[in-house]
C-alpha cells in the first residue's frame, strides 16, 4: 500500500478569491469585518488617484496587527482561521466581540479588487514592521503550478509608513480590477456600509468606526455641503453613520421579538405609533433550536415610506427591506432589493391585498452569541447555510413576527376608507380598541402564554364584542393572572367583569326589543304567504324566460321579486343594515369627540376620509334596502357568478321599473339595449354594481334629465363596456377635471356620488370614465372585468 496526497493547484487561488467573491461591496466588507475581528478601534477605506493610470484602494486599520510569525502561519495558511480557537490571541485578552467571520478565505477579496497587494502590518509592542507582497496574477499563469510553490516577498522594515498609527495593518490594493469606481459608486459603497454594522447589537461595534476618503471628491463635497447641507447622503468623504431604523422616528407599527440567552421564552412587543398594543410573553416555540435572536419590523404606511425618502434620500423600496445581522454584522444577500430570501414577496403574491411585501416592511433580524449553527456559505452574498436552525429562524420570522403585524396593520386598515391609510385612523380610536380586544382573544387561547401587557383601554369597549369572546378572554386572563401572581391584572379582571354584569341587563333589553322585531318579522312573512298567486305567476313568467333565454340565472333573482321574503331573509337584511348603521354612528361618534377635543386638531384628511365612510355606508344602506326586498340574494352581497348583462337590465327594468322621478317629481324614462349582446358571464358583487348604477342614475335625475339610456358598448373575453347616457344639461368643459373629486358638485347634493361609483368601480377590476365627446347630455362608460 502507497499513501498518496492531494496536489493543489494555483488555480484554487481563483476558485477561493475573485470567482468567490463576485462583488466590489462584498470585498470590502469582508476586509472591513477582518479589522473588526483584529480588535481595531477604527478602519479607514482610502481610493487614491481614481482619476489616474494608477489607481489603489488603501484599507488600514489600527488592530492588533501581525508580527513574522502570524503572517507565514496564519495569514499566508489557506483556509486556516485563528478564530476557531478557543485560545487565540483575542481569548487571552478576554475580548467583548464576537468573531465576524472564521472560514479564513475573508483575505482573499484583496484579489477581487485589485491584481497586486502589499500588506503592511505590526504588533503595538514590536518596533518592527512586516511587509508583504503579493502578485495575485503569479497565481494565474499556469494551473499546472502547484499552489505553494508560487513565492510572495515578505521583507521588515523600521519605517513607519503612517506616524500617528502605532500597530496595525495597511493593506495597499493596486491595479484595480474595476474601473468603476467614480462618485456615483462610492455613494453607494457608502450606502452599503451604512447597513454592514448594527449598532442596537451588543457586540462592541458601537466603538468601531469605518471611515471612507476619497481626496478627488473632496472639493465636490464641500461644494454640496454648502448648496445642499439638507442632503448629508450625496457626501462621500468622512465617517460612516451606522443605519438604524428607529433614529428616524416615523410613525408607524412596529413589533419586536426577542428570543432570550437561554431559549426558554419568546417575547413580543407590537406597538402603533408610540402607544403599546400588548406585549405578549411564552414559551419559545422553537426551543433547543433557537437562542438569542431578535426581530425589529416596521410597517412603512404611505407617510412612512414619505418621510423615509426625505430622511434618507431615496425610497425605501431602494434601500432594501429586512436585513439579517449576525453579531452585529450583516449577512448577506437578505434585505438586498430584489431579494426574497425570506420569501415575503413570494407570499405576498398568494393574498396581494391580505399579506405585506418586501415594499411594505423595513426592519432586521438580529442572531446575537456564539450560536454556531448559524454559518455564512463559503460565497459572501450566498447567505446562511440551510439547516434546521435557518428553518426555523425563517419560520419564527414568519408566524410570530410577519403574521401578527400584519393581523394589526391589515385589519385596521379595513377601518379606513384605503388600505394605504391606516395611519388615518386615530390610535385612541375605538376602531383600534376593538382590533387590539380580538388579537388579545385569540393570542391569550395558547396555553403558551405565560404573562401579557397590554393597552387598559382595551377593556373599554367590552359592549362592542360577543359574549363568547368576552368570557373567552376573561378565562384566559385569568389563567394567567393565576399562574404570574400579577395583582394588577387581576384588578383589571374584576373591573371587566363588573362591566359584563352591567352588559348582560342590557343584552336583556336588547334582546325583549329583537322579539318584537322578530313578531314584526313574522308579519311580514304571513303578509308575503298571502301573495301566493303573484308568486305563481311570477314563477311562470321565469320558466318562460328560462326557455328563451341561454341564462336567465340572474334575471330569476328579478323575477322572482316577492319571493324569499321569509324570516331569515328580513333578518340578514336588518343584520346588515344594522351594520352599516353602526358603522355611521361610530364615525359621527369618533368625528364628534375629535371637534370636542380642542388639544388634538382635526386634520383635513381625516375629516375628508371619515365623512367618505359615513356617506358610503349611507349609501349602502339605500342600495340593499331597496333591492333586497326585490332580490332573491344574500343580504351580505357576497359574490354570485351570473350574466352580467342581464342583471344590469333585470336591475334597471324590474327594481326601478324603468323609470325614476327627478326632484321635481318629473317622471325620467330608463332604456336599456344590449344591441345584440345577450351574455357576459363573470363573478361579481350585486350590490357593488346597483351602487355605481345608483350613483350615475341620481346624478342624471338632478341634472334635467328626460331619458337615460343604458346600452351594451362592447363585449369580448376579457371586458364588457357599459354606456350610460343621459339627455340632461351635461358638464361644462371646465368642470371635467373635477367631476370625480371628493366634494364637488353643482347641486344641493354631498358631491360624493361620482367619487364612489369611481372607487366601487376600480376596486371591482374595471374603470368609470366621461365620455368628453358626448352631445346633448351626459355620457359615462362603465369597463368591467372578466
Amino acid at each position: 500500500m502507497t499513501n498518496v496526497t492531494f496536489k493543489i493547484s494555483s488555480a484554487l487561488k481563483n476558485i477561493i478569491g475573485k470567482e468567490l467573491i463576485t462583488d466590489d461591496f462584498i470585498a470590502v466588507y469582508e476586509l472591513v469585518k477582518n479589522a473588526f475581528d483584529a480588535n481595531a478601534r477604527e478602519v479607514e477605506i482610502i481610493f487614491e488617484g481614481l482619476k489616474s493610470d494608477n489607481p489603489r484602494v488603501v484599507i488600514k486599520d489600527n488592530g492588533d496587527g501581525m508580527n513574522d510569525d502570524d503572517l507565514k502561519n496564519k495569514w499566508l495558511f489557506v483556509a486556516y482561521s485563528a478564530k476557531k480557537l478557543e485560545q487565540d490571541y483575542r481569548d487571552k485578552i478576554k475580548s467583548n466581540r464576537i468573531y465576524a467571520g472564521a472560514k479564513g478565505i475573508g483575505r482573499f477579496s484583496c484579489d477581487r479588487l485589485g491584481a497586486k497587494l502589499k500588506l503592511t502590518t505590526k504588533k503595538k509592542k514590536e518596533d518592527t514592521w512586516h511587509v508583504l507582497d503579493v502578485d495575485w496574477s503569479d497565481f494565474e499563469k499556469d494551473a499546472e503550478v502547484e499552489f505553494h510553490t508560487i513565492k510572495a516577498q515578505l521583507t521588515q522594515s523600521k519605517n513607519n509608513p503612517i506616524p500617528k498609527l502605532q500597530g496595525g495593518t495597511i493593506l495597499e490594493i493596486s491595479e484595480l480590477r474595476s474601473s468603476d469606481w467614480n462618485r456615483e459608486k462610492l455613494l453607494k459603497l457608502r450606502q452599503s456600509l451604512e447597513r454592514l454594522i448594527n449598532p442596537h447589537q451588543e457586540n462592541d461595534v458601537e466603538r468601531f468606526v469605518v471611515s471612507l476618503s476619497a481626496p478627488e471628491e473632496i472639493e465636490e463635497d464641500n461644494i454640496l455641503r454648502k448648496t445642499k447641507p439638507e442632503e448629508p447622503w450625496n457626501i462621500v468623504n468622512g465617517p460612516v453613520r451606522n443605519f438604524l431604523f428607529e433614529a428616524l422616528e416615523l410613525k408607524t407599527t412596529q413589533i419586536q421579538l426577542e428570543i432570550d440567552r437561554d431559549g426558554d421564552t419568546l417575547i413580543t412587543k407590537l406597538n402603533d405609533r408610540g402607544t403599546l398594543i400588548y406585549e405578549l410573553m411564552e414559551h419559545n416555540p422553537y426551543k433547543g433550536i433557537l437562542f438569542d435572536i431578535q426581530i425589529s419590523l416596521f410597517h412603512l404606511n404611505r407617510s412612512a415610506k414619505s418621510s423615509f425618502t426625505r430622511r434618507m434620500g431615496l425610497p425605501p423600496v431602494k434601500y432594501g427591506s429586512v436585513f439579517l445581522y449576525k453579531n452585529g454584522f450583516r449577512v448577506h444577500p437578505f434585505g438586498d432589493v430584489g431579494d426574497d430570501s425570506l420569501e415575503i414577496d413570494r407570499r405576498k403574491q398568494q393574498g396581494i391585498f391580505r399579506f405585506l411585501g418586501n415594499r411594505d416592511l423595513s426592519g432586521r433580524i438580529e442572531i446575537n452569541g456564539r450560536n454556531p449553527e448559524f454559518q455564512e456559505t463559503s460565497s459572501r452574498d450566498g447567505g446562511l447555510i440551510k439547516n434546521q436552525a435557518f428553518a426555523a429562524l425563517k419560520e419564527l420570522f414568519i408566524e410570530y413576527a410577519l403574521k401578527r403585524l400584519e393581523n394589526f396593520v391589515i385589519n385596521l386598515a379595513k377601518f379606513g376608507t384605503q388600505g394605504e391609510f391606516p395611519e388615518l385612523i386615530d390610535k385612541d380610536s375605538s376602531e383600534q380598541r376593538q382590533l387590539t380586544f380580538d388579537l388579545i382573544v385569540k393570542l391569550t387561547q395558547s396555553e403558551d402564554v405565560v404573562d401579557i401587557r397590554y393597552n387598559k383601554d382595551v377593556l373599554n369597549i367590552l359592549e362592542n364584542r360577543s359574549a363568547e369572546s368576552v368570557t373567552s378572554l376573561l378565562k384566559n386572563l385569568e389563567r394567567i393572572a393565576v399562574e404570574q401572581g400579577s395583582n394588577e391584572l387581576d384588578k383589571e379582571i374584576r373591573r371587566a367583569k363588573k362591566q359584563v354584569t352591567v352588559l348582560a341587563k342590557a343584552k336583556e333589553e336588547a334582546e325583549a326589543e329583537t322579539e318584537k322585531e322578530r313578531a314584526r318579522a313574522e308579519k311580514a312573512e304571513e303578509k308575503a304567504r298571502k301573495a301566493d298567486e303573484k308568486v305563481q305567476e311570477a314563477e311562470e313568467t321565469a320558466r318562460q324566460a328560462q326557455e328563451s333565454a341561454k341564462d336567465v340565472s340572474t334575471q330569476n333573482i328579478f323575477l322572482k321579486s316577492v319571493l324569499s321574503k321569509d324570516l331569515q331573509h328580513v333578518i340578514e337584511l336588518h343584520h346588515t343594515i344594522g351594520q352599516d348603521a353602526r358603522t355611521i354612528e361610530q364615525f359621527s361618534a369618533n368625528l364628534l369627540s375629535s371637534l370636542r377635543d380642542e388639544s388634538k386638531p382635526l386634520k383635513r384628511e381625516m375629516l375628508q376620509a371619515t365623512l367618505e365612510r359615513i356617506s358610503y355606508a349611507a349609501k349602502k344602506i339605500s342600495t340593499v334596502s331597496r333591492f333586497a326586498t326585490k332580490a332573491n340574494f344574500r343580504a351580505d352581497a357576497e359574490e354570485i357568478k351570473a350574466d352580467l348583462i342581464s342583471y344590469i337590465r333585470e336591475y334597471l327594468l324590474n327594481v326601478y321599473g324603468g323609470f325614476v322621478l327627478d326632484p321635481y317629481q318629473n317622471k325620467v324614462t330608463i332604456e336599456f339595449t344590449p344591441n345584440g349582446i345577450d351574455k357576459f358571464e363573470t363573478e361579481f358583487a350585486p350590490v357593488n354594481v346597483s351602487i355605481v348604477l345608483d350613483n350615475l342614475i341620481s346624478n342624471s335625475r338632478k341634472h334635467k334629465s328626460k331619458n337615460i339610456v343604458v346600452s351594451v358598448v362592447e363585449s369580448n373575453k376579457e371586458n364588457l363596456l357599459i354606456s350610460f347616457k343621459d339627455d340632461g344639461k351635461g358638464v361644462p368643459q371646465k368642470n371635467i377635471p373635477l367631476l370625480f373629486q371628493i366634494g364637488f358638485t353643482t347641486t344641493d347634493g354631498s358631491g360624493l356620488g361620482l367619487n364612489h361609483a369611481k372607487e366601487v368601480m376600480e376596486e371591482m377590476g374595471g374603470s368609470l370614465l366621461y365620455n368628453e365627446n358626448s352631445e346633448n347630455g351626459a355620457e359615462f362608460i362603465l369597463t368591467f372585468k372578466k
